[in-house]
């Protein structure tokens, strides 16, 4: 957890929000709370706490949070969104009602293709779930690169490789590239194969 008198200043003078009249008034709110200010300072040293913070909160309600905080962020709302200045009770409200799950944690990174290639078939799914619980505290994303693509997404293969999986932490898994097992060559694919 960063410091809360430090959070509070990047919260005080949000330099990086010249263009958003909503972050401007509703970085004071957050200043002025020691429950939202802790809440913003659970990020890693080096990020910044006001991005992280709005970062989570906005995310909350593109994925369809329902709270009235929604109908101030002109994202949500659209030309409907009540003016930025009355933002702050919503703000304070929605981050009681939503403290689990504010910010959204760090994210671990678990890349695990050689130590996974040498453990034992029937020993995986322990080591899976070792892997799994890296992500109880936050978001976990997962990179392997331990298959053939299958189907081969690149258009016109010319050597054998692995595809380069990226697990999100809802599951979703996708292909962002071929690449050799060692991570020789990486052969990125066509958008549209993403």
């Amino acid at each position: 957890m960063q410091d809360r008198e430090r959070v509070r200043k990047a919260f005080t003078r949000p330099g990086e929000f010249t263009t958003s009249p909503l972050y401007r008034a509703v970085s004071r709110t957050v200043a002025a709370s020691d429950e939202l200010l802790d809440l913003a300072g659970q990020g890693r040293p080096g990020q910044y706490p006001t991005f992280l913070f709005f970062g989570a909160v906005h995310r909350l309600l593109l994925r369809g949070t329902k709270h009235p905080l929604a109908d101030y962020y002109p994202s949500v709302a659209g030309a409907r969104a009540l003016p930025a200045g009355e933002a702050g009770p919503a703000l304070e409200a929605f981050g009681h009602t939503y403290t689990a799950e504010l910010p959204a944690g760090q994210a671990r990174l678990v890349f695990h293709t050689a130590t996974r290639l040498h453990v034992a078939q029937d020993h995986r799914p322990a080591f899976d779930a070792a892997i799994e619980a890296a992500g109880e505290t936050g978001p976990l994303w997962w990179l392997s690169a331990e298959d053939r693509p299958s189907p081969d997404p690149r258009p016109h293969p010319v050597r054998d490789g692995a595809a380069l999986l990226l697990r999100d932490p809802e599951g979703a898994t996708r292909t962002l590239a071929v690449v050799d097992g060692h991570l020789r060559w990486v052969e990125t694919l066509p958008t549209a194969a993403r």
